[in-house]
């Protein structure tokens, strides 16, 4: 089932689940659960499990362990990340007509600057310190 019939089928739960997404700066706890919810019903359509852990582990055991990561939802901690970046991004989306908006840094919603002071994500951060830091050069260097 693809996530525009999760939703459709789910309409009550998770249509004001979205639509609350940016409503403040914070990420709350009940939107992070409506999205771990979601996102195991995008892995299981008929599930009663609600946590992206527990959807991980028990489709690990199921198929003993021959499966590719990629097929695995993401863990809690990733999927926090990602809703965080995300609650900010239509945080700043909901003001848009403002002229001035106040917006709090990108740094304390799931990004860091990196050594040329571009803006990315913690995990890339932790990959570029890992490669980069071992003497791989970075794909725009010759």
């Amino acid at each position: 089932m693809t996530p525009l019939k999760i939703i459709q089928k789910n309409c009550d739960d998770f249509i004001p689940l979205f639509a609350s997404l940016g409503s403040t700066w914070s990420t709350e706890e009940d939107i992070f659960s409506g999205i771990e919810k979601f996102v195991c019903q995008i892995y299981s359509r008929n599930t009663k499990i609600k946590k992206t852990n527990e959807m991980a582990y028990n489709i690990f055991r199921s198929k003993e362990g021959n499966i590719d990561s990629g097929q695995l939802p993401p863990c809690a901690d990733c999927l926090f990340q990602h809703t965080f970046r995300a609650n900010y991004q239509a945080a700043i989306w909901r003001r848009c007509l403002e002229n001035f908006p106040e917006l709090p840094s990108p740094q304390d919603h799931g990004w860091m600057v990196n050594d040329s002071g571009k803006y990315i994500t913690v995990e890339r951060i932790m990959i570029e310190k890992i490669l980069y830091g071992r003497g791989v050069k970075k794909m725009h260097e010759n």
